[in-house]
């Protein structure tokens, strides 16, 4: 008699510890320590095979683990004795929805339920948790289950929290706010609805507001992890050291992980503190080994670039390429850093295609604007005009609201590169656009004298001519003056070498002389045409431009 009563008590103790481990892995699960629950749990399985609901919520915290393949098998090795238990129909439901296969959902959850007057509350909540749970969940159904739990007991507040999940899947912020908070006022300690109403607030960017009800979350349960985790990012960008506070009460009272280590490199790299992130990126290595993930390397590769460390950076972000080999998953930073480290090690080919990776791959039009003018730098660093124009000109292509110097520029580089018909085209441009500025005027003119090098066509001089009438508005500047001075002698060796216009030729020269009389150019020229003038004139010879007086005289005689 007294074994019985003995074993009845130890049973009854199994159950009521297996119970109790069930309520704490819930907790867990909606605290997000998914590890801690997953043992739980495990543990109520060994200790009791047939306990049904263990499985359910394993099921659930296995899928949040993103391992569903160990779900499945979990509930193929189900005890015979328990397979028609309402609790392992709905995991079955629940892998059927993340199976997509929703008819098949649903008929398990019915059956679940069964057709009773009086159904199980418990297991309706169930039913509306494994549709929460999932994104092919049916929220309207789910909803409706819990609905008659409400009805029966109005101030259950998990059953308002799921409530609340499922309007929020279905984007209704209004209904789902009510639920929460309907929560909140029946047990004002319930951090997990405190920290979903600042979830709310969150996605519609309210930052007074769902920085209050995420504190608010703590306030009521200083170990509510979830809810420092949103705090560390609401700051990650805003203040290095509140975002690290939160960040180390999140990691003190969540679970041991490397995701956790990761946001440690995360944060010591904003705090620029890379030898501290250095030391746990290598740890990581060291013990996950093969299953290190990609972007630790690239952390690393940030890191030590950031103590000019290029020769480990380069070792990092290859890792990190080859690891990760989806392009989609690339940054445009990790391309930058690549064309950085080529750079360095002087091989401008290849640096360049990684600029230029980095540039196609930048969404953010500013950002795409600095990397035109990187590039531009890039090659005429290189003397590599050819080029440099070509990203002068993308960037005032892209530029809103371009300016006389990115023009100007554009122009320029047109012009080193030899390209003088473009160069008189972009200058044709700011001609245009500034009218009262001289430089479009030189340029054009500079650029025209540049492809009739024989002074052949005389292009060039209707553009000095300009320049010389914009210029002279404001002599007494330096440069006006310079460029006056140029227009004058350019014109001047045109009308003496082309069209042998000496008188005219001189005038220019006397132009120059009024400007600058020490100009050394027009001294000597001058003293040349004038000994030619007087050569002709001693031997009786008229001058070529009297000749084309005197034939132009006789064509019209002819005329008359």
């Amino acid at each position: 008699m007294k074994k019985m009563i003995l074993c009845t008590a130890l049973l009854l103790l199994f159950i009521l510890t297996d119970a109790q481990n069930i309520e704490t892995a819930k907790k867990m699960f909606y605290y997000q320590k998914y590890i801690t629950a997953s043992s739980l749990l495990q543990q109520t399985i060994v200790n009791n095979p047939n306990d049904a609901p263990a499985y359910f919520w394993q099921v659930l915290v296995l899928n949040q683990m993103n391992n569903m393949t160990e779900a499945k098998k979990l509930m193929s090795n189900v005890p015979s004795g328990i397979i028609n238990n309402p609790y392992i129909k709905i995991a079955h439901g629940f892998i059927a929805l993340e199976s997509k296969d929703t008819i098949a959902a649903k008929q398990y959850f019915n059956e679940a339920i069964g057709n009773e007057r009086k159904k199980d509350p418990l297991v309706l909540m169930a039913v509306a948790e494994a549709n929460a749970a999932s994104a092919n969940g049916d929220n309207l159904y789910a909803i409706g289950l819990l609905e008659e739990v409400l009805k029966k007991d109005k101030k259950n507040t998990e059953a308002l929290v799921e409530e609340g999940d499922l309007y929020r899947k279905l984007l209704d912020g209004s209904n789902s706010f009510s639920a929460y908070n309907t929560a909140t006022e029946i047990d004002k300690n319930d951090a997990l609805a405190y920290y979903k109403l600042g979830k709310i607030f969150q996605s519609q960017d309210n930052r007074d507001m769902y920085l209050m009800y995420f504190n608010k979350a703590i306030e009521h349960d200083p170990q509510f992890a979830p809810a420092y985790y949103q705090l560390f990012y609401a700051f990650y960008q805003v203040s290095n050291k509140i975002a690290k506070e939160y960040l180390d009460q999140f990691i003190a009272n969540s679970e041991k992980s490397t995701e956790n280590d990761y946001l440690k490199i995360d944060m010591y790299y904003l705090l620029k503190n890379y030898s501290e992130a250095i030391k746990i990126g290598n740890q990581i290595i060291a013990s996950d080994g093969n299953k290190t993930k990609p972007r630790i390397y690239k952390l690393l590769a940030y890191c030590y670039d950031q103590q000019n460390d290029l020769l480990n950076a380069d070792v990092q972000i290859r890792k990190y390429f080859s690891a990760d080999t989806d392009p989609t998953h690339y940054a445009t930073q990790d391309y930058d850093l690549m064309g950085k480290i080529l750079e360095s090690k002087n091989k401008m080919d290849e640096a360049a295609v990684w600029y230029q990776k980095a540039y196609l791959n930048e969404k953010d039009l500013v950002k795409k604007l600095n990397y035109t003018v990187k590039l531009a730098a890039f090659y005429k660093k290189q003397k590599d005009f050819v080029n440099q124009s070509y990203w002068l000109k993308e960037f005032y292509t892209l530029k809103q609201n371009p300016n006389n110097i990115d023009l100007f520029n554009w122009g320029i580089a047109e012009f080193n590169a030899k390209d003088y018909k473009t160069a008189d085209s972009v200058f044709a441009i700011y001609e245009a656009k500034y009218p009262e500025q001289p430089f479009g005027y030189y340029w054009r003119a500079r650029s025209n004298a540049s492809i009739d090098t024989a002074m052949e066509t005389g292009v060039a001089v209707p553009h000095y001519e300009n320049l010389i009438q914009v210029a002279s508005k404001d002599i007494n500047n330096a440069t006006n003056k310079k460029w006056v001075i140029q227009a004058y002698g350019y014109i001047a060796a045109f009308k003496a070498n082309k069209e042998k216009a000496y008188d005219s030729s001189l005038a220019y020269y006397d132009k120059i002389l009024t400007l600058d009389s020490a100009n050394a150019d027009a001294l000597k020229y001058k003293e040349v045409l004038e000994k030619l003038v007087h050569t002709h004139q001693q031997s009786g010879n008229k001058l070529p431009e009297d000749n084309k007086q005197t034939l132009a005289d006789k064509k019209e005689e002819k005329k008359q």
